[in-house]
Parts: C-alpha cells; sequence; structure tokens
C-alpha cells in the first residue's frame, strides 16, 4: 500500500512537471514591434510644408511611380521620443544624432525581393527627404526624383520598406511596403524605339498603378491618321487592337496610353513589315563551355523586324534543342547548341535539325514568313534556308562533308529542290513544345511544385 501511494505521488509530479514545461513552453513572448508604418503617395502639385498638407494631400498606395512623391508615416512613441530629445527640426533629429550617440542614425529604403539577387538598399537623406512630426506620428516625405542614382536605385523587382537605425539596433514597426515601377502602365513586348508590324495587331496593357478604368490606346501616325481604342480588361490587366495592314512601311507612329485623358505612357517608332534575315554560318560549330553535353553548335546571323525568338527543333518539332531571344529589328550572332533544355540528351552531331523563327509573342501569327523551319541542317552538313515570302529555297554547304559523306547528284537535286511534299510539311506550324507523355513521372511535378510553393505560401501568410 505504501509503495503504491509513493508511486501515486510520483506521477502526480510528473504529471505537474509536463504541464508546467508545457505552459513555458508556449508563453507569449512581447512583440518588439514598437508602432506601425503606412505607406502614401502624395497628390500631384501639392505642397507638404507642414502636418495639416501632409494628412490632406496623401492617399493610401503600396504602388508607386518612380518620380512619385512617397509618404511613409510611423506611429511610434519611441521614435517621437527620440527625435524630441534631439531639440532640432524633425528633418535634422532624424538624419542628425546628438553628440550623445557618436554613430547617426541610418534610414534607408530596404530592399526586400528574391532570394540570389543583389539586394540595393536606397539610403535616405536631407537632400531627398524631409520629416514633419506630430505627436507620435512621424511623416517621412520622399522625394524619389532626388535620389541619387549613384548611391541608390529603385527597382521594379522588389518591395522596399523603411529602415530606421544603426546596425543591428534598427526600430521595428509593423507596416506595409511598396514597390516602385518605371511608368504607371507598360505595354507588354513594346518599348520606345521599337517597331510595330504593318498587319493587324493585338497588344496587352500591363497597368502598375491606378486600374483599366477610362484607359485607352490613341496611335498617331506620320501622315496625320489618328487612331483611338478603349482599353478592354484582360486576363493580364488590359488589351487593346489596331489593323495597321494599310499602313506603308517605314511610316512613323506614336503610342499613347491615356486615363481620363491624361497621358500615362508614351512609345514612338516605326511601322515595319514583318521580315526576317537568316544566314546560317557555320552548321558544325564548336559548342561554348557552359553546354559540355551539347554534340555541336550552330552559328547563324538574325535579324526579326518586330523582335522574337530563333529556335533549333528535331525535324519532328517535339524537342526544343536550343532557343535565344532576338531584339526588334537587331542583326543577332547567335550560338545555338544541340542539346535539349534538360541539358542531358543531346543528339547526334550528324542529325538532322531545323531553325524557327517565332513571331514576337502577342503576334496573331507564330513565324515569320520565312516558313517553318526557315532553314534545315541537314544530316550531311549542307543547310537549306527558305527565303522571305516562301520563294524557292536554296542550299548551301556551310560545313563542306568530308567525301565518304558527300551526297550522291540525286541526293544534292533532292537537297536543292525539295519536292512539293517537303515543302508543304516546313510550312505547317509545329506544335508546341510541350513534353512528351512518356517523360513525365505521374505524380512528380505535382510533389515538386508543392514542395516549391509551400514556403512562399508560408511567407505570405506572415505577411497578411
Amino acid at each position: 500500500m505504501r509503495r503504491l501511494a509513493v508511486r501515486l505521488l510520483f506521477g502526480v509530479a510528473v504529471l505537474c512537471g509536463i504541464v508546467a514545461g508545457s505552459a513555458a513552453g508556449t508563453t507569449v513572448r512581447p512583440d518588439p514591434a514598437d508602432g506601425n508604418v503606412t505607406m502614401y503617395r502624395a497628390h500631384d502639385g501639392v505642397d507638404l510644408e507642414n502636418v495639416s498638407d501632409v494628412r490632406a494631400g496623401i492617399e493610401n498606395a503600396s504602388r508607386l511611380v518612380v518620380n512619385e512623391t512617397l509618404v511613409v508615416e510611423i506611429e511610434s512613441d519611441r521614435l517621437a521620443a527620440e527625435l524630441e530629445a534631439e531639440n532640432a527640426s524633425p528633418t535634422a533629429a532624424l538624419f542628425d544624432s546628438s553628440g550623445t550617440d557618436p554613430t547617426d542614425r541610418d534610414v534607408v529604403l530596404e530592399w526586400s525581393g528574391p532570394p540570389g539577387l543583389q539586394r540595393n538598399n536606397v539610403p535616405l537623406g536631407p537632400e531627398n527627404t524631409t520629416v514633419h512630426r506630430h505627436g507620435n506620428e512621424t511623416y517621412v516625405v520622399v522625394d524619389t526624383r532626388s535620389v541619387d542614382p549613384e548611391k541608390g536605385s529603385f527597382s521594379d523587382i522588389p518591395s522596399y520598406s523603411i529602415r530606421v537605425g544603426s546596425g543591428a539596433e534598427a526600430l521595428e514597426w509593423h507596416g506595409q511596403s511598396v514597390r516602385f515601377y518605371r511608368h504607371a502602365v507598360e505595354v507588354r513586348g513594346l518599348s520606345d524605339g521599337e517597331p510595330l508590324p504593318a498587319e493587324p495587331i493585338r497588344r496587352r496593357v500591363e497597368v502598375h498603378v491606378g486600374s483599366t478604368d477610362d484607359l485607352e490606346a490613341r496611335l498617331e501616325l506620320e501622315d496625320g491618321g489618328t487612331r483611338t481604342e478603349g482599353i478592354e480588361p484582360a486576363e493580364r490587366d488590359g488589351e487593346f487592337a489596331f489593323d495597321l495592314s494599310d499602313v506603308d512601311h517605314g511610316t512613323a507612329y506614336t503610342l499613347e496610353v491615356r486615363r481620363a485623358g491624361e497621358t500615362a505612357r508614351t512609345i514612338r517608332g516605326t511601322v515595319l513589315q514583318p521580315h526576317a534575315r537568316l544566314e546560317v554560318r557555320d552548321a558544325n560549330a564548336t559548342t561554348n563551355a557552359s553546354y559540355r553535353n551539347a554534340s555541336k553548335a550552330i552559328n547563324a546571323t538574325v535579324t526579326l523586324a518586330n523582335g522574337g525568338a530563333v529556335r533549333i527543333l528535331d525535324p519532328t518539332a517535339d524537342s526544343t534543342y536550343d532557343r535565344e531571344a532576338i531584339s526588334p529589328n537587331e542583326t543577332h550572332n547567335v550560338t545555338l547548341s544541340l542539346v535539349t533544355s534538360d541539358g542531358v540528351v543531346s543528339p547526334a552531331a550528324e542529325a538532322e535539325v531545323h531553325v524557327y523563327l517565332d513571331r514576337e509573342s502577342d503576334a496573331f501569327e507564330p513565324h515569320y514568313p520565312n516558313g517553318s523551319p526557315a532553314a534545315v541542317v541537314h544530316e550531311n552538313g549542307s543547310v537549306t534556308q527558305y527565303a522571305a515570302d516562301f520563294e524557292a529555297p536554296t542550299a548551301d554547304v556551310v560545313d563542306d562533308p568530308s567525301e565518304t559523306e558527300r551526297p550522291t547528284a540525286d541526293e544534292n537535286e533532292s537537297a536543292t529542290e525539295p519536292s512539293e511534299t517537303e515543302h508543304t510539311t516546313s510550312n505547317t506550324t509545329h506544335p508546341t513544345d510541350e513534353p512528351s507523355d512518356e517523360d513525365v513521372v505521374p505524380g512528380f511535378t505535382a510533389a515538386v511544385a508543392v514542395a516549391v510553393l509551400l514556403p512562399f505560401t508560408r511567407q505570405i501568410g506572415r505577411r497578411t
């Protein structure tokens, strides 16, 4: 009986210890944050000379255009007390510490973006920032136009939050971050100076600041003609279309994206017929070091009037060996290697490959009018290039094959003058570059996707 009582007492003691330990392990630590941060955009043309001006002239914003005025509201008793103790103007107090503190206070817009990219904080100072105070509210007014690009520049990849302090002594707050963009709206795949094709066009508009409400596209041509179309909401913010088939090659244009009558983006360029030039200089080139598994490479010179890409594929167009983007109306010397996208499988050096010239992403046609493919590199090293407008193809032996590989007269005639069936096949649109079913491991892709997305989901959960 005594032994049973001892065991009961011991069990109760252990249970109490477990409960106490569990309670200690779940104790909520005090929140180190001292206050809150809210980001605002200042209205255009508003003078922010005092707190009243600031409060009346701002709107909440998480996205700004570079050159707009950013206003950061910091509600913090600690920061307010530190600035009050400086016995100076709010701006001087924030950036110039008193003699009792040998280290000046650092104030930066701190970069927060994807891992692996170089961090690019934007330092703030009295040359680009003014401070106003009222009670425990501190308003940091940043003139982004005055930020020295040599010391820090804005990027549209990361978001920025304000950081005040020295080293590990930075103050911590709850609050927003903000992203900066070069323009309020962008026309996807079209920048200033780039051409538009003389054909029916469709372009997507990405709206960074504001919404698609009241957006319209206005196209003014060199001959005085003007065309205006509303921008319709689409999957990627908005979309507009024009038919430029009747516009002469070389006509200058000015494209304006307007919101409520005000110009949000201006792009200038020239209307060009969608043409392409391709020269395969070496069909048996030595591959570069980054493609160690490639059996060989193809050197080519490419010019695409409206931009796009050059690709090399197998004759069935099922496997893409290599691809390189081409800027509009610029001549590119490219080296394309014979190796599949997984970097493991490489075709034999003497395998036949096809060269395609892809149109820009928003074009209605998938390829330039040289045909599909634009060139064929044959097993014996000869190259058949298809001219624009589907003219008769020409064949050149770029790398002179050895005597044993040299084709017979019949083979040469066949390579130089393809049959009608071969020509028709070469001009059909190739299927999309999707992996074949036998290359897919069931369930593997989904598992990898979940594993990759889970950390980002957790990060988003922490921020919301």
